[in-house]
């Protein structure tokens, strides 16, 4: 029997997700699946360790972006989760079903952690969702139309945000100081100047303060 973890702030998506596959086991087109479910960054961290610990793994996770955060683990965000699945050998395949729709975000999703499936929630039903997990298990990338037309158009990211930065956008929604958010990621406060300034740059933010850089990272997905 095969571990799955379902991650979504929502349960009633991830009921709906584990029927759509038991019905796919009942028919003999999924292998018999073990299903774990998280809501949160927190509770998704702690079964990924859990399973660690037991010196077993995921055969693929299902991941939602958008999840509240565990700041306390430096996972503020289901990117972050993926990044720790990749660093830690925990699933074979990792299936994202996200509502974000941002490019920038996106882009930055697939530099970070690669996910063997990307997809937005608008574009799935329950054919398609076995479908991609079918693919998945037999070693195959799936990319839904949007994320290839995204791909195959001109846009590109020349210049990344990376985990750091996205947690310090998250500190500074939070009303943080430099100084506040420079001890909780161990870093000096010109260092945190400094990638204010970057973020800055990358969104094209010329208005002085926090609050337009905030929005910048809000319409781009990234809070």
């Amino acid at each position: 029997m095969e571990n799955v973890l379902i991650v979504d702030d929502y349960p009633g998506t991830c009921k709906g997700y584990q029927m759509f596959m038991e019905d796919a086991v009942e028919q003999n087109i999924l292998p018999k699946l073990h299903f774990d479910w998280a809501h949160s960054c927190k509770v998704a961290y702690e079964k990924i360790k859990d399973i660690s610990d037991k010196g077993q793994h995921y055969r693929f996770v299902i991941l939602d972006i958008r999840l509240p955060a565990f700041p306390e683990a430096k996972i503020f965000s289901g990117e972050d989760l993926g990044i720790l699945l990749r660093k830690l050998k925990m699933a074979s395949k990792i299936l994202v079903i996200t509502g974000i729709s941002e490019k920038f975000r996106l882009a930055n999703m697939l530099n970070n952690f690669n996910p063997e499936a990307l997809v937005l929630k608008t574009e799935l039903d329950d054919n398609l969702l076995v479908k991609i997990i079918q693919k998945i298990l037999n070693n195959q990338i799936y990319y839904s139309d949007y994320i290839l037309k995204m791909l195959n158009s001109r846009f590109c990211v020349e210049k990344k945000v990376d985990s750091l930065d996205q947690q310090i956008l998250y500190y500074l929604s939070e009303g943080q100081s430099t100084k506040e958010i420079a001890t909780h990621l161990g870093l000096s406060e010109s260092g945190i100047e400094k990638r204010k300034k970057q973020m800055k740059e990358t969104f094209s933010v010329t208005e002085k303060g926090v609050f337009p850089l905030i929005r910048a990272g809000k319409s781009n997905g990234l809070i």
